[in-house]
C-alpha cells in the first residue's frame, strides 16, 4: 500500500471455472458466507450495454466469488475457509 494508505480487507475475489453456484452452496453449507466477486457495471440500469461490450466485465461477474476476509478473521476461521476450499 502507498504511504498514508491503508486496504478495508473486506473480501477476497476470485475467479472459477465453469458454475459457482454449487461451490458457492457449498461453502454456505459449511457455515462460510461468499457473495458474487464482482459486478459488471455495464449491466447496471445506468448503462445497459449488451455483455457483448464488455466480456471480459462479463466473464469476470459470472466467475467471481467473494470469500471472506477482514482485521477480525482469525487464523483459524481463514484455515477453516481454505479447508473448505479443499473439500469442495
Amino acid at each position: 500500500m502507498p504511504a498514508g494508505e491503508t486496504h478495508g480487507w473486506q473480501s477476497y475475489v476470485t475467479l472459477h471455472a465453469g458454475d459457482r453456484e454449487p461451490l458457492m452452496l457449498a461453502l454456505e453449507a459449511q457455515g462460510i458466507a461468499t457473495r458474487v466477486g464482482t459486478l459488471a457495471v455495464h449491466r447496471t440500469a445506468l448503462y445497459g450495454l449488451p455483455d457483448e461490450a464488455c466480456p471480459s466485465a462479463t466473464a469476470a461477474e459470472e466467475r467471481s466469488i467473494a470469500l471472506p476476509l477482514y482485521p477480525g478473521l482469525s487464523d483459524a476461521e481463514q484455515d477453516q475457509v481454505i479447508a473448505a476450499l479443499h473439500a469442495v
